[in-house]
């Protein structure tokens, strides 16, 4: 969908959809456009399926020295089946990296500990903002 403004145009698009870069960069180069300095996802993050996937095509957009800024909630619990599937993924993409395989084995070992220790009585959870940086 695009709309027409007098100061510019207003896209949306899908940055989880795999063709996301192949449909923005003819308007990019229409625009002139060789890449973002800045890229902004607030309050995005939390709602994808990967994560991951979506940030690297954003990094892909960026112009020499630019940046992806990521500012979201830090959601506990939420976040922890989103993890848990990246983790695997990771290892089943590369099954020979021994760091990845480590990281998903702990993380699918430790994960109903996790879960445990947010139900505690004297568990103190502050939600809160994670902001990263990335170039």
């Amino acid at each position: 969908m695009e709309k027409t403004h007098t100061s510019g145009r207003f896209l949306t698009l899908d940055v989880e959809q795999e063709d996301f870069a192949s449909l923005l960069k003819p308007v990019m180069e229409e625009e002139g456009i060789g890449g973002f300095d800045v890229i902004n996802c607030s309050m995005v993050v939390l709602h994808m399926q990967n994560p991951v996937s979506a940030l690297s095509r954003l990094r892909t957009l960026l112009a020499p020295n630019g940046t992806v800024i990521v500012r979201d909630i830090d959601d506990g619990l939420q976040a922890i089946p989103v993890l848990l599937h990246q983790y695997e993924q990771r290892h089943l993409d590369a099954p020979d990296n021994k760091q990845w395989k480590e990281d998903f084995e702990w993380f699918r070992d430790n994960i109903v500990a996790m879960k445990e220790s947010f139900g505690q009585e004297d568990f103190v959870f502050s939600a809160g903002f994670m902001n990263f940086t990335a170039e």
